[in-house]
């Protein structure tokens, strides 16, 4: 099992809890998955909750969406993912050329890390069961930046906070 993070709102909440997520966007960034949180408040309204969630990699799918539009995070800008994006497209069609068809690379779902090494995003395939997730404690700071806030001392990722034993990358290495 791996473990990744999602991002959603307190009006979700009891949902989720009841019945899981069906085919969620996953992240390894805290920051991420914060901003998510957010702009599912700004759909739903409600406060932002960011999820912990277990899943079995072989569930996991490429996220085309978010390399054609990342979304800036962990320090990294747009533009920044965007060159990311670019390179880890053009070193997949290196290692497999078979990938390359009418000068566009098609990268098999299958491929989850490279959207999730070079954008910090895919999603899974399958339902999430109530019993894979767990919600992070999280408040909104002062300064509107979202924020992870542990219960036991924190590590810190620019202005995100994070609960040991979870760190944004540890199950995937950048």
């Amino acid at each position: 099992m791996l473990t990744l993070l999602h991002g959603t709102s307190s009006a979700n909440r009891d949902d989720v809890f009841k019945k899981g997520l069906d085919s969620p966007f996953l992240t390894d960034s805290a920051d991420q998955a914060a901003y998510y949180a957010g702009c599912a408040c700004d759909e739903k309204g409600g406060t932002p909750i960011v999820l912990r969630i277990q899943v079995d990699p072989k569930f996991l799918r490429f996220d085309s969406a978010a390399m054609d539009e990342p979304v800036g995070y962990d320090g990294y800008s747009i533009e920044d993912l965007e060159r990311r994006a670019s390179r880890a497209r053009s070193a997949a069609a290196r290692k497999n050329p078979g990938w390359k068809k009418d000068g566009y690379v098609c990268i098999p779902e299958t491929e989850y890390d490279i959207s999730l090494k070079a954008v910090g995003s895919c999603w899974a395939d399958c339902p999430i069961a109530p019993a894979q997730i767990e919600e992070v404690p999280f408040e909104m700071a002062p300064n509107g930046v979202h924020r992870l806030m542990p219960d036991v001392p924190h590590l810190k990722t620019d202005e995100v906070y994070i609960s040991p034993p979870f760190t944004a990358g540890q199950n995937i290495k950048r």
